[in-house]
């Protein structure tokens, strides 16, 4: 069983302030990738097409561990990927 999900956010920052869009967990990496190349065109999305971020998370735990440290490794995509 796979104890891994990866989850999808657009995340951008304007004069208006740091908008998050949360887009869906996927059980694997390259279905997360999917979604970015149907969404990345979208409204809401396509201003915007290089600020997806997929963040790899374990299931049963506790994910967020590094941000009492205050580092948070995050993989962004862009549209040449």
């Amino acid at each position: 069983m796979n104890n891994t999900i990866f989850r999808l956010r657009h995340c951008y920052g304007d004069e208006r302030g740091l908008e998050v869009k949360y887009n869906g967990i996927f059980l694997t990496e390259p279905k997360a990738l999917e979604a970015i190349e149907r969404l990345k065109t979208a409204p809401g999305f396509k201003d915007y097409p290089d600020s997806f971020v997929i963040t790899e998370e374990k299931l049963d735990a506790v994910n967020w561990d590094e941000v009492i440290t205050g580092v948070v490794k995050l993989n962004t995509y862009t549209q040449s990927r």
